[in-house]
């Protein structure tokens, strides 16, 4: 299915925006007139701010007649996920306790959105309090059977439906590459700080992140110009060096014959751009899982424990497992895995000092059934959630930018994908060598809804 008017993609929208082939109003009626005939069978959208959407809408096509377009996203629809603050709509971070929170103001990230033109749909489903990675309340709209990943679920669904042209999403293991990947999207994971967290309920705020998620690697660049103040600035020189493409492969050693196709296609395609291959060694996914479950489980439960103490029997049982790591983990053991995380960012630094950009599979498996408890890799059974954090979680710890876009399509609905990483604060080179991945693998999706 199209997205809203029609359109494939972000920037297809907006060239008809400005070539006036499209009012804003139109794609948003079509937005919102997808979002009520389909979501009450996927349940990517928590709530719907129709009226407002529709005025923001009707705003944007007066500037642009009158020749004051803002940008790129003037007129453009998107969600939010809904544990960022977003005035208007209720923002539960999928907890039942907060059920009728409705903020009274936008979160910095969104009024940046809004200020540049962008049109918000709603919010969009996430897992109770962002802990988790399958977004359990959503269908995949391509594969019913298989899950949509999160905790930026419904962002990533409501793309792959057709519901919006852009949303944003959070990160601490891989919430917003993990979808992305499950659903054959496109996400960005900035580097850390880029973003403003203000008005986003944090999950571990050592390595949560704000970014945008779209259809396609080149849709990302529009939204990521607005919410980074610093986007435009940042770039790597290379002074004339062979562009070097990093591979790791304990990153790649234990995944699905069908991942490792898909990562030698990447490597491929980055050599026909090129590249030249070379590997790198990168902290093992193991020893980054020991210093993730401690760091996640102690941050937390610092918010949570303060905030909502008389409500922590009713989380789910991914929150309810970190919580318990938190009350039997000792002071020092918390401060040893960040000294261990501290490493990581050293070895992954000087990964960087070799290379230019790193490629490392998504996802250790195609994406396994809503379902599943628990995920072979490898050989080796492993919990749903640390199986698909497996390859991820390393790059929310050491802060450098990951983009996630598919590099086959297996199936509708499923497939396999890479992570585009970079240096540190390389953020707009990253998106563009993975713009130009994406152009030469040059796959087609197939977005019928099937659910």
């Amino acid at each position: 299915m199209s997205a809203p008017g029609g359109y494939d993609t972000l920037l297809q929208a907006a060239e008809a925006l400005c070539a006036a082939r499209v009012s804003s109003e139109e794609l948003t009626r079509d937005a919102i007139s997808r979002i009520e005939e389909i979501n009450p069978r996927l349940g990517a959208v928590t709530d719907l701010a129709a009226s407002s959407a529709l005025r923001a809408a009707r705003d944007s096509d007066s500037r642009r007649a009158e020749g004051g377009a803002r940008g790129v996203l003037d007129g453009i629809p998107v969600l939010i996920k809904d544990c960022i603050d977003t005035r208007g709509v209720v923002c539960s971070a999928g907890l039942s306790f907060l059920a009728d929170h409705r903020p009274d103001a936008d979160a910095p990230v969104v009024r940046r959105l809004r200020s540049a033109g962008a049109v918000i749909l709603g919010v969009s489903a996430t897992d109770p309090g962002t802990f988790g990675v399958r977004t359990p309340a959503v269908t995949h709209p391509q594969a019913p059977a298989l899950t949509v990943g999160g905790s930026s679920g419904g962002s990533a669904a409501a793309l792959a439906a057709g519901f919006c042209l852009g949303a944003l999403g959070t990160d601490t293991g891989g919430s917003i590459r993990i979808p992305s990947a499950c659903c054959l999207t496109a996400g960005l994971k900035p580097s850390y700080a880029r973003v403003s967290p203000v008005g986003v309920r944090p999950l571990a705020p050592s390595a949560d992140h704000v970014g945008p998620m779209a259809r396609r690697a080149a849709d990302l660049r529009a939204i990521a110009e607005v919410i980074d103040r610093r986007f435009a600035r940042a770039v790597r020189r290379r002074d004339g060096r062979t562009l070097t493409i990093g591979h790791a492969p304990a990153y790649w050693r234990d995944a699905a014959p069908e991942v490792a196709d898909g990562m030698s296609a990447a490597l491929d395609a980055a050599q026909k751009l090129g590249g030249r291959i070379r590997e790198v060694a990168l902290p093992g996914p193991d020893a980054v899982g020991e210093f993730h479950v401690a760091i996640l489980a102690a941050e937390s439960a610092a918010y949570h424990f303060t905030t909502f103490p008389a409500q922590l029997d009713v989380y789910s049982p991914v929150a309810r497992g970190l919580f318990e790591i938190a009350r039997n983990q000792r002071g020092y053991e918390y401060l040893l895995a960040c000294q261990k995380r501290e490493e990581a960012r050293r070895a992954v630094d000087a990964a960087f000092e070799d290379v230019d950009f790193l490629l490392v599979p998504t996802l250790p498996v195609t994406p396994p059934r809503r379902d599943a408890e628990s995920v072979l890799v490898g050989g080796i059974d492993r919990d749903f959630t640390w199986a698909l954090v497996r390859y991820t979680a390393l790059f929310d710890h050491t802060g450098h930018p990951a983009v996630s876009l598919p590099t086959s399509v297996i199936a509708p609905g499923t497939g396999t994908s890479v992570q585009v990483v970079g240096a540190r604060d390389s953020d707009k080179d990253v998106l563009g060598f993975a713009e130009s991945l994406e152009r030469e693998l040059a796959l087609s999706v197939d977005w019928s809804i099937r659910a």
